[in-house]
């Protein structure tokens, strides 16, 4: 839940895609696609933040006041000390529960920053069936066992993330880590199956493939007959498991290995449109685009920038 300051008043505002709801903003970057916001809801625009959504993770701890969350269509009350997840892709808005002033620690993550690479184990065994879970569209956080130490691992989070110490970085990762891993743990019997064995290794040869095919010509038909399945179980299987279809994963993994080329300035967007196998440099921007929420150029030269 980010806002972004307008010069002309002191108000924030969640810039949102009109037509879907999705958050325009970026939290943090590519390279370390965390951020951690302390939030007064006084300070937006209407005195509440609006429905949006984003692929982030959203942590929120309650810090002072009573405030009412809508996640994915329903209610939950919070007080002080007391938190909720708002999962990936999940649509949320807050408001004060009372005329009381509220105020929370808000924590934005990616999960990618605690999977790594697409395809990982750890993104296919854990997180994927995490995030794929209707029931854990929200986890509210309380003073139990997991809950507590979530929440806990939140402050900490947040607290190493305003006074930067050295290593900072290492030590918000092993703490998303810690706090993923008590939330998966706690909510196994919620997620989704990690599918039959035969499945399973199908899947890993179709991310072989892309993954190291990634800059070549792949076509449905290529990878459904180097499986052996049909193009409809080829598509199927993927899409359970992995959360999304074969080619919006494709896209996504071709822009993420693009970066290195743009933050490196070693070539054009043209250049790299080619290198990562897009066929043209105006699609490779629209899905560059759709991914990293800005254009390419803009991308490299904001990264040119920072060096």
């Amino acid at each position: 839940m980010s806002g972004v300051p307008k010069k002309s008043k002191k108000e924030l505002f969640v810039v949102v895609d009109s037509s879907s709801l999705r958050e325009l903003r970026e939290h943090g970057d590519a390279r370390f696609p965390v951020e951690v916001l302390h939030d007064d809801l006084g300070d937006f625009h209407g005195h509440f933040i609006p429905c949006h959504w984003h692929e982030e993770w959203e942590f929120s701890v309650v810090r002072r006041g009573r405030a009412l969350y809508h996640i994915n269509g329903t209610a939950y009350r919070l007080s002080p000390g007391e938190g909720v997840l708002a999962n990936s892709g999940v649509t949320h808005m807050v408001h004060p529960d009372g005329d009381e002033p509220v105020s929370t620690l808000t924590l934005i993550v990616h999960p990618r920053f605690v999977y790594g690479t697409m395809g990982s184990v750890i993104e296919h065994n854990y997180i994927t069936p995490f995030t794929s879970s209707a029931p854990l569209a929200a986890v509210l956080l309380h003073s139990g066992e997991n809950g507590g130490r979530v929440i806990n691992s939140c402050l900490e989070a947040g607290r190493i993330y305003d006074e930067r110490p050295y290593g900072w970085e290492l030590k918000i990762k092993a703490l998303f880590c810690s706090i993923l891993f008590d939330l998966v743990s706690g909510s196994r019997e919620m997620t989704v199956g990690a599918g039959s064995a035969p499945e399973t290794e199908r899947l890993k040869e179709l991310l072989n493939i892309i993954h190291s095919r990634y800059a070549e010509k792949i076509t449905l038909d290529s990878l459904a007959a180097a499986v052996s399945l049909s193009r409809e179980s080829c598509c199927r299987i993927f899409k359970r498991e992995m959360g999304t279809s074969i080619f919006s994963y494709l896209a996504d993994y071709r822009v993420l290995k693009s970066l290195e080329l743009l933050e490196g300035g070693r070539c054009s967007v043209t250049e790299a449109a080619t290198m990562v196998g897009f066929s043209s440099a105006s699609r490779f921007a629209r899905a560059f685009r759709e991914k990293m929420r800005c254009a390419p150029a803009k991308y490299a030269a904001k990264k040119s920038r920072s060096l």
